[in-house]
């Protein structure tokens, strides 16, 4: 395998300038230690013109699936040629690849869990949501390139000595072909789509957000245009009618309408839908049209 060698060579002949050089961070790492820091810290000491920004650090840990969601939910937002950095990843370590994915004009960086993949599969999300399978519309590497690492890689910390680096050096500039070899195999999460039986839409919950929200995997586009009769169940509830906002339920009940993702979610006003309906990821959300 034969990588170039000169790093400060290759940056003199193919320089980029960037009026802004942009990483995120996704992790399951809190604040209430060091670990966000030190990756800022070696993102800063590659690319000190780096702006890093904070997805969010409250993912519950080793919940890839949540990681996956909360990455989904804002990388379209970013301008192109972000980087996204997400480090949920349980299995540091072991035999997982570490590695990066090219879709839609941004980068993604981190484990081969599936972590990376929801969002890599977005586009148009400011119109519509609309997830594509990989094919040519992502391009993936396993980064092996250990010039573009720190000298010293930790077993358990490949967000600080692996990710951190990589997303520093590709925001610079850096070809992204040159961090490894390309592969095809990665691991993907898929988003079930709700099931449609007799005048039923069966969907479940993905993921519950820090006000208790429950967001389901029923999209806008799966839902007929007439709501205001359609009866919803879910956990220990029964009620009627997909609203637009919050304010149409009276404080303390729960109600469905779209959330800004897109997806079909499920609240309690001024309250908790996850607490109130003791509802957990993975409960059925069921929607029931009117017979016409």
């Amino acid at each position: 395998m034969n990588y170039p060698h000169s790093l400060a060579l290759r940056r003199l002949l193919s320089a980029k300038i960037f009026d802004m050089s942009v990483i995120t961070l996704t992790t399951d790492f809190g604040l209430e230690d060091s670990y966000v820091a030190a990756m800022k810290g070696v993102i800063l000491g590659i690319n000190p013109q780096a702006t890093i920004v904070d997805v969010t650090h409250a993912v519950p840990p080793q919940d890839i699936q949540a990681g996956a969601f909360a990455l989904l939910g804002v990388a379209p937002y970013f301008p192109k040629g972000t980087v996204h950095v997400a480090v949920i990843d349980p299995g540091v370590g072991s035999e997982r690849r570490a590695i990066a994915l090219q879709a839609g004009g941004y980068f993604f960086i981190g484990p081969d869990n599936g972590v990376l993949t929801l969002a890599a599969q977005v586009h148009n999300l400011r119109r519509k949501l609309s997830l594509v399978r990989p094919s040519s519309a992502i391009k993936a590497i396993h980064l092996l390139n250990p010039e573009y690492w720190l000298s010293e890689v930790s077993s358990t910390f490949h967000g600080r000595d692996i990710f951190a680096p990589v997303a520093a050096h590709l925001a610079s500039g850096e070809p992204f072909d040159n961090f490894g070899v390309p592969i095809e195999d990665y691991a993907m999460i898929d988003l079930k789509a709700p099931i449609e039986r007799d005048d039923a839409l069966i969907g479940e919950i993905l993921y519950i957000d820090r006000f208790g929200n429950l967001v389901s995997n029923i999209l806008n586009r799966h839902i007929p245009e007439v709501r205001e009769q359609a009866r919803v169940e879910i956990a220990k509830a029964c009620f009627r009618g997909i609203f637009q906002t919050y304010a149409n339920a009276h404080v303390g009940e729960p109600l469905a309408l779209i959330g800004s993702s897109g997806f079909l979610e499920i609240a309690v006003r001024n309250g908790s839908a996850a607490r109130q309906l003791d509802a957990k990821i993975g409960d059925p959300v069921i929607i029931t049209m009117p017979k016409t």
